[in-house]
């Protein structure tokens, strides 16, 4: 979606599938991809027909080189459509952690005012995920789906060793184009919601698990921050947490 795309691109891609291909030499078979957001610049349909056309070349290289790995993707912020500043429910949002009611109504139910305002601006990103399966892209099957867009998790298993895969969103605070860094959210209701209530069990049930975001902790609330080292990313639940 960046306006230097078409004529950066063809250079990018002729580098880019260089550098795959010896790779590929090197390392064997890739079976799992994992974007971590920003697929697209301002979430636009057609930003995400043109990644969906790019994706589909390259798993068709991917299949020349002897892979078909699954995606394993999560939203950015620049994968939601931004709101009306003035919208009631994006300034209510912008005042997350100054109004503890707005925060306590968000969680209540999934169809409340700012739930649907989130799920809104997030629509394009979940329409175009859908699709990657009949566009020949495959994704983990069984994937559970979470309290809000963009959260899901699923189990792969490669080498005979299971692997759990969880994605959180970090951007669904991330409603303009103002600095959020160190006053987004992780909520741990977010990773309840896609481990069957139990995040320990789930996680002590596969052999290595991934936990993917697309902002770092950095990024985070204060609060924020101790509630995601305390109960999402406690020592030893989770092998690697993957952002960027």
């Amino acid at each position: 979606g960046q306006q230097s795309q078409d004529w950066l691109w063809p250079n990018w891609k002729t580098a880019f599938y260089d550098d795959l291909t010896k790779l590929h030499k090197t390392s064997g078979q890739w079976d799992l991809v994992i974007f971590s957001g920003d697929l697209t610049q301002s979430a636009e349909k057609s930003e995400f027909d043109s990644l969906s056309k790019i994706l589909v070349d390259l798993w068709e290289f991917f299949e020349q080189l002897g892979s078909k790995p699954l995606l394993f993707a999560v939203p950015g912020n620049h994968d939601l459509c931004r709101p009306l500043r003035e919208d009631p429910e994006t300034q209510c949002l912008k005042s997350w952690w100054t109004q503890e009611i707005t925060r306590e109504a968000f969680w209540k139910n999934d169809t409340n005012r700012y739930r649907e305002h989130v799920k809104n601006a997030f629509s394009e990103y979940m329409s175009w995920h859908s699709t990657l399966g009949d566009l020949g892209i495959p994704v983990p099957e069984s994937m559970t789906i979470g309290v809000l867009p963009g959260d899901t998790s699923a189990t792969i298993s490669f080498g005979g060793k299971k692997i759990g895969l969880v994605g959180l969103n970090s951007s669904f605070l991330q409603v303009d184009g103002d600095n959020y860094d160190g006053k987004l959210e992780l909520d741990v209701r977010q990773l309840l919601s896609v481990t069957a209530n139990d995040p320990a069990t789930w996680c002590q049930s596969h052999d290595i698990n991934f936990l993917i975001t697309h902002h770092p902790p950095t990024w985070l609330s204060a609060q924020s921050l101790k509630n995601f080292n305390s109960e999402i990313y406690p020592q030893g639940r989770f092998t690697s947490h993957f952002f960027g």
